[in-house]
């Protein structure tokens, strides 16, 4: 009897111990089963299908709530975000319900549970507290589905809530009932699985952001890059098009993107457009209706305005569009055609200094407010340069006017004036050569002199002539031959000053095709002292041939025994104009602050180094460089100037010819005191 006793004895226990092992072995496949699933996790998106995986794997394994769902902790904001288990269905509710973290003492519980990382924590309430609490929740939560008494008819009488805590948040399982101990182990083992969950959440969500970053900045070059080769006014209709390709290439449904100009005409503002499909034609929206209405709001300031046009008011707004001249007979021949207007729409009116970017969607898109204002930015950059072209070909048409009608009293005069017009056409046309557009008033000041003289010394000896005409008309009596000697004499030095005169213009022009033509690519020996000294004068007096106030003094420090050095001189000419420019235009801008006893003042000094370097410094005194641009003052298109007072590449050209040399720029500033500019290139590099 005892033996059969204890055999029993030994069969019961083990089979508990099998019963226990299949249910470690059940829980420990519903773990692996959300495991799986998260790494399976492709999208942000899949959160909540594994979220409503976990809380099926824990009813499965028989721990049942009357609600259930995880909260995360918002710590910069008063509220948090609960994810809740729909109590009809079990899937977890797409929107979020945003619930006030500190109101109740029950709130209050939870959240400093989670700020010790409690590993669970369990707040009862009685029936009356579950009645307050669940109508504090029905009444305060935002997007919460139900009333306080619906809420209330399915609570049980007196409320539990566990909450299982890790880093971001906290898991709920809410119900009538305290859960065991084995229970509540179980929840903990899941609430560190859901941890792993929600980190790899947190991985996708970044990856998405930097692949969604790099969308956006993809399509914002796109558009800049077809703005930037933009020369006419009419190419904005093509860019309409680009922009609505752009937008609807972020999965938003787009029927209509457009470019609105201001401009003086009183009857409204200019538009292109396009669906996408095609262009609209230059048309001009008046200053009424919804249109005045966008205007205002762009004096007002706002960066985006957002006008959601519905069903009742949209076939009204376009029976009025069609009515406007140019854009309605587009819109009327895309109805003959059957193209649909939109049933409903919203406008996104995103602002710029010129007029608006409009961005026409069929459903709210609220993830891209920051797209469009990130377009309107940009266009607004590239439309700037696109004025500052037309500003500039109007300038370069008004002095081949002017050019036209200068009398060209001598053969050196004749040629100087060409030359210097084909030059100034060069320097428009190439890019790299932008900077030496700023001596163009400079240069032709400087042939302007010897001109002058050219011209007076001419007239002066047109009269002498005359007068000798005159003297030798008379009888031989009557004639002074002093007097015609000496008129003879004044003839000569007329003649040897005209000629001295329109040498010096020659030499002028020479000098500036020299400089603007073409890199050959080929090193020369060059002086470097004497190149340094001539880009600094052509500098000084280009800024005060184009501002009558500016002034400032200079001051070199040349290396007599510098030896010529083999570069390309056009190459190393535009470094030393860029830096140059940069330095007068320093200690002008220093100077116009009003600081007493101040001197605007550059430095230039040349030295070949110990190391065998050529060094060519450039010093201002101006108000220097801040340390949190320095870095970056050698990136292409990054200027510290207005816009459109600078296109950001002398640096970063400057930075990569001293590059092919061998050599590197560097820069030191102290902020109020100055700022100086080291080129090293070495010799043997040469």
């Amino acid at each position: 009897m005892d033996a059969k006793s204890d055999l029993e004895n030994i069969l019961d226990e083990k089979s508990k111990e099998i019963r226990l092992l299949k249910k470690e072995l059940e829980i420990e496949a519903a773990l692996e089963l959300v495991r799986g699933r998260t790494m399976a996790m492709q999208k942000t998106n899949e959160l909540l299908e594994v979220g409503e995986l976990f809380y099926r794997q824990l009813a499965n394994l028989g721990i049942h709530s009357m609600t259930s769902g995880y909260t995360l902790i918002d710590e910069k904001g008063k509220m948090d975000w609960q994810y809740m288990v729909s109590p009809e269905n079990g899937s977890i509710y797409p929107e979020p319900l945003g619930m006030p973290r500190d109101e109740t003492w029950v709130m209050r519980s939870l959240t400093e549970s989670w700020k010790k990382q409690e590993p669970f924590h369990v707040t009862a309430l009685d029936a009356e507290q579950t009645i307050i609490h669940q109508t504090y929740i029905a009444e305060n939560t935002q997007n919460f589905k139900f009333t306080a008494a619906e809420l209330i008819s399915f609570s049980p009488k007196n409320l539990v809530i566990h909450s299982f805590n890790f880093k971001e948040g906290y898991i709920l399982m809410i119900g009538g009932d305290r859960l065991s101990s084995k229970q509540i182990e179980i929840i903990i083992r899941f609430t560190k699985v859901f941890e792993m969950t929600y980190q790899r959440f947190l991985d996708l969500q970044k990856a998405e952001e930097q692949a969604r970053e790099a969308q956006i900045e993809a399509a914002l070059e796109r558009v800049r890059s077809k703005s930037m080769g933009m020369r006419k006014s009419e190419e904005l209709a093509d860019l309409s098009m680009e922009l609505a390709k752009q937008v609807q290439l972020f999965g938003l449904e787009s029927w209509f993107c457009a470019f609105n100009i201001y401009d003086d005409d009183p009857r409204g503002s200019i538009e292109w457009g396009s669906n996408g499909q095609s262009t609209f034609p230059k048309y001009r929206t008046p200053l009424e209706g919804i249109f005045l209405k966008y205007y205002e709001a762009g004096l007002r300031g706002e960066e985006l305005l957002v006008n959601e046009i519905g069903e009742k008011e949209c076939a009204t707004h376009y029976e009025y569009l069609c009515s406007l001249p140019g854009v309605g007979e587009t819109l009327l021949q895309m109805k003959a055609k059957g193209i649909p207007f939109p049933k409903s729409q919203i406008d996104h009116v995103a602002y710029f200094k010129y007029g608006y970017v409009l961005f026409i969607t069929y459903e709210p898109a609220l993830e891209a407010h920051d797209i469009f204002r990130r377009f309107a930015k940009v266009f607004e950059q590239t439309y700037t340069r696109f004025l500052d072209l037309q500003k500039a070909e109007v300038q370069a048409l008004r002095a081949e006017k002017d050019l036209v009608i200068i009398k060209k009293a001598r053969k050196v005069a004749e040629d100087a004036l060409s030359d210097l017009k084909a030059t100034q056409t060069q320097l428009i046309q190439s890019e790299k050569m932008a900077s030496l557009g700023e001596l163009t008033a400079g240069i032709a000041h400087e042939i302007q002199n010897p001109l002058n003289f050219v011209n007076n010394f001419s007239e002066v000896s047109e009269e002498l002539v005359r007068e000798i005409i005159e003297e030798r008309l008379k009888t031989k009596d009557e004639r002074d031959e002093a007097l015609e000697n000496e008129i003879l004499s004044d003839i000569e030095q007329n003649l040897q000053k005209i000629n001295h005169h329109g040498n010096r213009a020659s030499s002028i022009v020479k000098g500036m095709l020299e400089h603007s033509r073409t890199s050959s690519g080929q090193k020369e020996l060059t002086d470097i002292n004497s190149l340094t000294d001539e880009y600094l004068r052509l500098a000084y007096h280009g800024l005060r041939a184009k501002d009558k106030g500016f002034n400032a003094d200079f001051k070199t420090d040349f290396e007599p025994t510098l030896p010529k050095i083999q570069v390309i001189p056009q190459d190393i000419g535009r470094v030393l104009l860029n830096l140059i420019n940069n330095a007068f235009q320093a200690v002008d801008e220093q100077s116009k602050k009003g600081i007493e006893g101040y001197k605007p003042t550059v430095y230039l000094k040349t030295k070949l180094t110990a190391q065998s370097q050529l060094l060519i410094a450039i010093t201002d005194n101006g108000p220097g460089v801040p340390p949190e641009i320095k870095d970056k003052i050698f990136q292409p298109f990054f200027t510290t100037k207005d816009t459109g007072k600078g296109t950001g590449l002398g640096l970063s050209l400057a930075y990569d010819i001293v590059k092919g040399h061998g050599g590197e720029i560097k820069v030191e500033s102290v902020v109020g005191q100055g700022c100086e500019f080291r080129i090293e290139i070495p010799i043997k590099a040469l």
